[in-house]
């Protein structure tokens, strides 16, 4: 089985053919004026060597250019799935390209996590460097050897343009060009670093990609800047992309991207995992008679709505915190009676269930915990108070540092509702542990989603959902991590010895 990766980058055009999860084949053509010429030019000399290609993806800036792809995605996703498959133990990406820069940061499963990128300015990217190359009558490939013996001339501006100009002026008063050189390297990379710095985590591990990537003068000052030992990169650096785009849409990756290290060979899972998805299934109906016995014990119970509610700070008090019924429809006939019809069924699902009764959540809840997504429901808290008590949070409408300031009074404000009506005291270090579990949980939860993104998917979406949805339903937060990820681990074994 046969991937072909086209990354259409500002200066070069690459191509990478995966077999059997092995890269076989690439090459590489310089981006002309057009960039659809210059990709299908490439592909049709791919063609002509490799007949038999069972899926093309392309990415980078002209992506959409290509006819024949099968698959069109972005380089964010790409640089990360290439860079995983070099170098499965990095945490953060560095790419510096002809037209751009990127920092890209994933998780332990190869994941995206965050990234940003500066497209705004040139001083930062290769073609900065090979303009300077070109300035003093050489070329970008000789550069280690260039710098050799060379002390860095300062390079004050912060703009290609300007710079370009102080580089004029440094050769005027006869500085060595090797310094001047050396001079705009340590320039891009001092910047490249600041930039990396606002995203990657502490002590990074670094994959370095990208044209400039293969030099050791570049490798050793961008590592200077980071502060670390060294930045891992790999021959095939300037192939990242394309290698990412080949990966990700190779019929035989089932697993590449999520799992923890490479797996080179993977074939289809058919076999079903009914009585894991069955039982997860049968959370919420377990989860009835659950909270009956937690009542019964005398521990608070506070049911929520939404996902911006932490659930850490209730659970951080001992309180056993449930999902509140909201997404059938058999209770909304009963809620139009109060409610308009023409209003959220959503919200006509949940109040309806709150006014009959068919809810044991809600019935069992000592507190009802709402949250301002929208006028709708703002609405219905009021009602809602008519059954049970309630307390709102207010949500920023924006992500601003007043938003964040707002964000937490609103979550002081409720831990106090919470020490108050249940006269006890929520300490950090239970709010902390329990921050912990949930991130266990929620990074448990991603890593079964990730499983689908696999074509074919190996199991069913709606065992999936059944999974996620009913953990919402499991009042023991303390195995729940380990529950979900025995799903996972279960679809990944079956993967690597090949049952189908």
């Amino acid at each position: 089985m046969i991937s072909l990766g086209l990354d259409s980058g500002s200066s070069m055009t690459k191509a990478v053919l995966l077999e059997d999860m092995k890269i076989i084949d690439t090459k590489m053509i310089p981006t002309s004026i057009s960039p659809r010429k210059s990709l299908e030019a490439l592909y049709r000399e791919i063609k002509k060597q490799h007949k038999e290609i069972d899926v093309i993806v392309t990415t980078g800036y002209g992506r959409n250019l290509l006819d024949q792809a099968d698959f069109k995605i972005t380089e964010i996703t790409c640089h990360a799935a290439g860079a995983f498959f070099m170098n499965p133990d990095c945490d953060t990406i560095i790419d510096i390209g002809g037209q751009d820069s990127k920092v890209i940061t994933i998780d332990d499963l190869g994941c995206v996590t965050d990234f940003l990128m500066n497209d705004k300015c040139a001083a930062g990217t290769g073609r900065f460097l090979e303009m300077t190359m070109k300035r003093v009558e050489s070329e970008i490939g000789r550069i280690d050897t260039f710098v050799k013996d060379s002390k860095p001339a300062k390079i004050n501006s912060m703009c290609a343009v300007f710079a370009e100009s102080e580089i004029v002026g440094l050769l005027a008063k006869d500085i060595a060009p090797g310094d001047i050189v050396l001079g705009c390297v340590e320039s891009i990379c001092q910047r490249t670093a600041s930039f990396a710095q606002k995203l990657a985590p502490a002590n990074p591990k670094v994959f370095f990609s990208g044209g400039l990537a293969q030099f050791d003068v570049i490798k050793r000052s961008l590592a200077s800047h980071l502060g670390v030992k060294e930045v891992a990169t790999d021959p095939l650096c300037q192939y990242t992309g394309a290698i990412g785009a080949a990966v990700f849409r190779h019929p035989q990756n089932k697993m590449i991207i999520f799992t923890y290290r490479r797996i080179q060979t993977m074939v289809e899972l058919k076999k079903e995992l009914p009585e894991i998805f069955e039982e997860f299934a049968e959370q919420r109906k377990n989860s009835f008679l659950a909270i009956k016995e937690v009542k019964e014990k005398e521990i608070p119970v506070v049911g929520v709505f939404c996902t911006y509610l932490p659930r850490e700070i209730p659970n951080a008090m001992g309180a056993a915190v449930v999902g509140l019924c909201s997404v059938s429809d058999e209770t909304i006939p009963d809620a139009e009676k109060d409610l308009p019809r023409n209003l959220c069924p959503l919200i006509k699902s949940s109040y309806g269930f709150a006014k009959t009764d068919k809810c044991p959540f809600f019935y069992f809840s000592d507190l009802v915990v709402g949250e301002t997504t929208c006028d709708g429901k703002k609405k219905m808290y009021e009602m809602l108070a008519d059954f049970k008590p309630v307390h709102v949070v207010e949500l920023p409408n924006c992500q601003t540092e007043d938003g964040i300031q707002l964000y937490k009074k609103e979550l002081l404000r409720f831990k106090k509702v919470l020490e108050d009506k249940f006269e006890t005291t929520i300490t950090d270090e239970a709010v902390l542990h329990q921050i912990k579990l949930r991130n266990g949980i929620n990074k448990a939860l991603r890593r079964l989603q990730y499983v689908m993104a696999n074509d074919p998917a190996p199991v069913n979406g709606l065992d999936v959902i059944n999974t996620v949805y009913g953990s919402g339903f499991d009042i023991n937060t303390e195995g729940l991590e380990d529950r979900i990820n025995a799903v996972t681990d279960k679809i990944e074994k079956e993967y690597t010895e090949g049952k189908i």
